[in-house]
């Protein structure tokens, strides 16, 4: 379900953001992570009983996953693409700078 959902977003990636080199890092990355997700769910053992450290590593590791992603020059789909499309357009700055 998330390769169709992503199917319209990857056509407008491809159109405005980065082109075909995009499409295929972000086919690959969006296709290693649903089938990490599928895959394995049914074979790893529940960490801990309590949903907000469920939560807590979740997130981590969901942010250092996507993090990579993002420094390969790729995206997971979605919302990653969207906000290279509008970082393209409004120019965006990537990092707040220094102040040193």
């Amino acid at each position: 379900m998330t390769l169709v959902l992503n199917v319209p977003i990857f056509i407008a990636g491809i159109k405005w953001a980065g082109g075909w080199r995009l499409l295929v890092r972000s086919v690959y990355a969006t296709a290693i992570m649903t089938a990490g997700i599928d895959l394995l769910a049914p074979f790893l053992p529940p960490v801990t009983g309590d949903p907000l450290i469920f939560t807590l590593f979740g997130g981590l590791l969901d942010g250092v996953g996507i993090g990579l992603v993002l420094r390969g020059e790729g995206t997971t789909g979605g919302t990653d693409i969207i906000a290279q499309l509008l970082n393209r357009r409004r120019a965006l700055p990537s990092a707040p700078p220094s102040s040193s």
